[in-house]
């Protein structure tokens, strides 16, 4: 368990949970807020490939979006687009849309998809809710068939795809 400092208080972070100094957990909102001033004090430079990679997925857990950008940026520098970058295509494309900037998620993920032909159903998923985010309900279905087709269809009702699928029927309504 690490002690952190915040604000003239006291939090204690476990895991993916935080918790006050009478040790209560709180809220996500403040959660979210300790991580993203613990994330800062964090020196990620000297991490080796994986550590960054499982950082980055860390702060996105706990909506740290921007340092998300930045390590990102960092790690893409450092270990490049094939081994770096790839494993955290879904991830980043996630981030721009979260930031509100769903064209630069298109851009990112579409880099993946048409030049190293790279399909992961995570990355076709978030590739189509950024098109329902830009009102692009036909290429969002598009992607979103191809990541049905690659997860073998049916899995599951209430998964980020199935979810997808209902923002684009809702807005062929």
């Amino acid at each position: 368990m690490t002690k952190f400092e915040f604000e003239d208080e006291t939090y204690y972070i476990n895991g993916e949970s935080v918790y006050d100094s009478h040790f209560i957990a709180v809220s996500s909102d403040i959660a979210d807020r300790v991580m993203e001033s613990y994330f800062e004090t964090i020196d990620y430079k000297n991490m080796s490939e994986g550590e960054l990679v499982d950082f980055v997925r860390y702060m996105y857990k706990f909506k740290a979006y921007y340092l998300c950008d930045r390590v990102f940026k960092y790690g893409f520098e450092k270990f490049g687009k094939y081994d770096f970058a790839r494993r955290l295509a879904s991830t980043m494309t996630s981030v721009y849309r979260n930031v509100g900037q769903p064209k630069k998620a298109i851009e990112f993920a579409k880099d993946y998809i048409d030049e190293d032909d790279f399909y992961s159903i995570p990355l076709l998923t978030s590739l189509a809710a950024a098109y329902c985010d830009i009102n692009e309900p036909l290429t969002a279905k598009k992607y979103c068939d191809e990541a049905y087709s690659l997860q073998g269809g049916g899995v599951g009702y209430i998964n980020e795809l199935s979810l997808v699928y209902k923002r684009i029927e809702a807005m062929l309504k």
